[in-house]
């Protein structure tokens, strides 16, 4: 019997996939899609590295987002929903605790910005999020 390998980062591989080429409605959608079922995982208690992988993003293209006028006064609260989520990664336990109201914030507020902002602003949020990474695993390397 065939057994399915599991890709751990397939969330964030689709996000990246699809942040190089041109960005449309349905793949907007999409991104909004696997930020809630992400979200959702974790609130069942079964979120996983993906999921987590795939909130960090959806929080890394809010906070560029709010930096280039959608929505900014909500930034204070995604940055509270990044630093959240990377106390979930520390502990490893993938699951969200007493982080889920500052988490669930930054989120909420990451899908109105997407339901407000212009195309050419999330495409130009999520070029900037690639160059950061980008940018920083450079930084990391030496």
């Amino acid at each position: 019997m065939n057994k399915l390998k599991i890709n751990r980062f397939a969330g964030l591989d689709l996000l990246n996939r699809r942040s190089k080429a041109k960005v449309d409605n349905a793949q907007i959608v999409e991104i909004c899609l696997v930020c809630r079922a992400s979200m959702l995982a974790f609130k069942a208690g079964c979120g996983t590295e993906q999921h987590w992988s795939s909130l960090a993003y959806c929080m890394n293209v809010a906070m560029v987002l709010a930096e280039l006028g959608v929505m900014p006064e909500g930034l204070s609260a995604i940055e509270g929903g990044q630093d959240a989520l990377e106390i979930v990664r520390n502990i490893g336990a993938w699951q969200l605790g007493s982080h889920a109201f500052v988490i669930n914030s930054a989120v909420n507020i990451f899908l109105k910005q997407i339901s407000v902002a212009k195309n050419q602003q999330v495409v130009k949020a999520i070029i900037e999020v690639l160059k950061r990474n980008e940018q920083t695993r450079r930084g990391c390397r030496g």
